[in-house]
């Protein structure tokens, strides 16, 4: 499920997507009713991979038009524009192959949150199990926050009351294992091992750049007003406080958010980097800059700068969310492998390439070992209907 405005639209322009495998059905229509008017989201969009029953396909377009819910049928091989209207400069055959190359990013991801909560229920009195599962349920309780300052809020509570997750659980799997600890960092950052800490890691990711888009959603809403007060008054004493308490980073990244010339770009740029792109690119190729341009409208001469605004929200105090290996990749911290294997199989559908080392002269091995940590997560799938 997602929410939010195309990439430059106001916020107006909201609107409410849930994807299910099977036929749609009025359960999941009801559903989608109540979380949209919940929210106070004009409109929605209910997408079934498989087709319903023609017989009852009319009744559900009927009722979902005045319950302001679009249903859609959508397959890989579909025209995205059947689903949302296009807000970028890519071309349909460009649009096709990345929507190809996500599709698979996206069974990688459910396959890992599926290996995640398998472990939970195998051993729920370890700690960094328990306390994993309350972390990635309170971000997705974050969701139905009423506002975009209050969703931020709770994004940032449930990583306080449960800092260094990731970090957790790579204790627990060296010392079963009997690895050093950066052996295990380097087996989920570089191969498909231990694919419940990868879907942490990629939740704990997704997470911030959560908040970053809630500050542009705050920045929709409210303009360049301050944050909301309230004044408590006991007796004669008047104690004025914030209604949302978000740390100083948060605000300093609002400001950099609020006064960049392309603010609204920037989540979907942001996005784009990490569950299109694998959390790296090669920061000084035109064609993967030229691409993001297209994309997200983010000129490529500005897109890394952009990106870095992410270490004005997160980094510790001359510290970088980011690191640079051979002069050549831009990565981004805390993103498991079958993430930047997605990020390599995409540049092999998008762009054609055959060999990684032709693209990536320096890091091609490193790429290449990306992308066979993805396929050796999808492969026992991909043999089925």
């Amino acid at each position: 499920m997602g929410t939010g405005p195309p990439s430059g639209a106001n916020g107006k322009d909201r609107e409410l997507f849930e994807a299910k495998k099977d036929a749609f059905s009025f359960r999941n229509v009801f559903k989608l009713f109540g979380q949209r008017t919940y929210l106070r989201i004009a409109k929605a969009c209910l997408v079934g991979l498989k087709k319903p029953d023609p017989l009852y396909l009319p009744v559900y377009e009927t009722k979902g038009q005045e319950m302001g819910i679009r249903m859609c049928n959508y397959s890989v091989d579909s025209p995205v524009e059947n689903l949302a209207a296009s807000k970028n400069a890519l071309s349909p055959e460009q649009r096709r192959k990345v929507t190809a190359a996500a599709w698979f990013q996206q069974i990688a991801r459910r396959i890992c949150e599926a290996g995640f909560f398998q472990e939970f229920k195998n051993r729920p009195a370890a700690p960094a199990c328990a306390l994993a599962r309350t972390y990635i349920f309170n971000v997705r309780e974050s969701f139905f926050q009423p506002t975009p300052l209050a969703r931020a809020e709770a994004l940032y509570n449930a990583y306080l009351a449960s800092p260094k997750l990731s970090s957790e659980a790579i204790k627990l799997v060296a010392q079963e294992g009997n690895v050093s600890e950066q052996d295990a960092w380097n087996k989920v950052n570089n191969e498909a091992e231990w694919l419940w800490i990868q879907a942490l890691m990629q939740s704990e990711t997704t997470a911030r750049i959560t908040i970053v888009k809630n500050a542009l959603d705050d920045v929709i809403e409210r303009g360049a007003l301050p944050p909301p007060r309230a004044t408590l008054k006991v007796g004669a004493l008047s104690v004025d406080f914030p209604l949302n308490a978000l740390p100083p980073s948060y605000h300093s990244g609002l400001r950099l958010v609020r006064d960049h010339p392309y603010s609204s770009h920037l989540p979907y740029l942001f996005q784009a980097f990490v569950d299109l792109l694998g959390g790296f690119i090669l920061y000084r190729d035109d064609e993967e800059l030229s691409f993001l341009q297209a994309l997200t409208s983010v000129p490529k001469d500005e897109i890394v700068d952009a990106l870095k605004i992410l270490d004005t929200f997160f980094a510790p105090e001359g510290g970088s969310v980011f690191y640079i290996q051979k002069g050549e990749i831009l990565r981004m911290k805390m993103i498991p492998a079958t993430v930047s294997g997605g990020g390599a199989f995409f540049r092999r559908i998008v762009f054609g390439i055959q060999d990684y080392n032709s693209k990536f002269p320096h890091m091609g091995w490193l790429v290449s070992q990306w992308h066979n940590a993805l396929y050796q997560v999808l492969e026992p799938y991909l043999k089925k209907d």
